[in-house]
This record gives structure tokens, sequence and C-alpha cells, in this order.
């Protein structure tokens, strides 16, 4: 433990002093050390290098246990990656001539070589991302354009419904305006089929599309009066 202390706090004062920012990250049932290098990391592990026996089965509701004695080695490796969950990038380890406090190029190196991997590795995330966001408005505007059309197609097909029927209230005054100029009426009669003419054709005209698309061309300022008062 007091080797492993003193190597760990060796490499991070030499990162330091190189200019690396180092912090500790994780938590306790995985802690790490992460390294950033320029704008990217990467992540440190220490560990003991270990070995165990299985020692003895014993038998619990059919399933089989086993027992395990573990052993140390004394041996440290530092394993370093570029991905904060997972630690089997690559590994540093003494040897049997050669620990790790004489081995800090090496490290260094290979710190250097995986921040490399890291950043080629986001520069890819990052294109892969822009390339997904833009099939994503690709879609997206298609699904809009897809909505557009088929709005316009249901309201032309309101448009002609309300056409048709303002054809036949049209013509429904014409037939009524021919039989009553083949009756003999007095003024006030007359007076009375007039306003009734009126009040049908106004009728007509509300549910004449064509009318009232004439009627915003020559009077845009009233539609956008109209659209002002909605909202």
């Amino acid at each position: 433990m007091k080797r492993a202390i003193l190597f760990y706090n060796g490499l991070i004062k030499e990162l330091e002093r190189q200019g690396f920012q180092v912090a500790a990250e994780g938590s306790d049932k995985m802690p790490y050390t992460s390294v950033k290098v320029d704008d990217d990391k990467v992540y440190l592990r220490l560990e003991e290098a270990g070995s165990f026996k299985r020692t003895k089965t014993t038998t619990d509701y059919s399933w089989k246990t086993y027992d395990y004695d573990y052993y140390t080695t004394g041996k440290l490796r530092l394993q370093i990656s570029k991905y904060s969950w997972n630690h089997n990038d690559r590994t540093v380890s003494d040897t049997n001539n050669l620990k790790l406090e004489y081995q800090t190029e090496k490290i260094l190196k290979t710190i250097l070589r995986t921040a490399e991997e890291a950043k080629e590795w986001r520069i890819k995330r990052e294109e892969e991302q822009k390339i997904a966001e833009q099939r994503r408005i690709i879609r997206q505007r298609q699904r809009r354009e897809e909505e557009i059309e088929q709005k316009k197609r249901a309201d032309l097909e309101l448009a002609s419904a309300s056409f048709t029927k303002s054809q036949y209230i049209y013509q429904y005054i014409q037939e009524v305006e021919i039989h009553i100029k083949q009756q003999e009426i007095n003024q006030e009669q007359l007076a009375r089929f007039i306003k009734w003419k009126n009040w049908a054709t106004k009728h007509a005209d509300r549910l004449n599309p064509v009318r009232q698309k004439i009627d915003s061309i020559l009077n845009p300022v009233k539609e956008e009066e109209s659209k002002q008062h909605l909202w």
C-alpha cells in the first residue's frame, strides 16, 4: 500500500508538472483518475495483480458454490483507458526486472497514445452525431412537408365541397327569381324577395371559396386585421 501511494503520488505530480489536469473521479465501487489531454481525457487506475485458488465445493439448494483463497503478488499494474467505464485498453505493469517507478516515460507515452485514440474516437462520434442530426432534420422536414401536403389536400377538398354547395344555392336563388318574375307581385312582396335574395346570396358568398379568395386578394388589409384579431 505504501509503495502504491508513493508511486501514484509521484505520477500525479509529474503529470501536473507537465501541464496536465488530473482529477479523481468515479465512485467508491469504481474509482479512477482522469488525466485531461487538450480536449480529451484518459482514465487511470492502479491495481495490484493477484491470484486465487478454489478450495472446496459446498452445496446449497442444489446449486454448487465455491470457496476461494486469494493471494497477493506485490506486483502493481497501471490500467490506462480512453473510456471511464473500461480500464483494459492498455496496461503497464511491474516486470521481473523493472518496476513501475522506472517506467515513467513508457507510462507518459502510453497516456498520450491513448489520448490520441480518445480524440479520434470523439471526432468520429461527433461526426456520427452530426450525420444523425442531419438525418433527423431531413426526416422532420419530410414529415412537415407531408403534413402540409395533407392539409392542403384536405383544405382543397373542403373548399371544393363548399364551392359545390354555394353553386347549388346560387342556382336555387336564380330559380326562385325566375318564378318570382313570372308572378304578379306588389312592391311590398318584391321588397321581401329582394331582402331574402340578398341574405341568401350573402350566405352563398360566405360558402364560396372563390369569392373568399378574391376578397383576400383585393382586401389584404382586412385579411391581416382578421388574423391579428384571432391572435
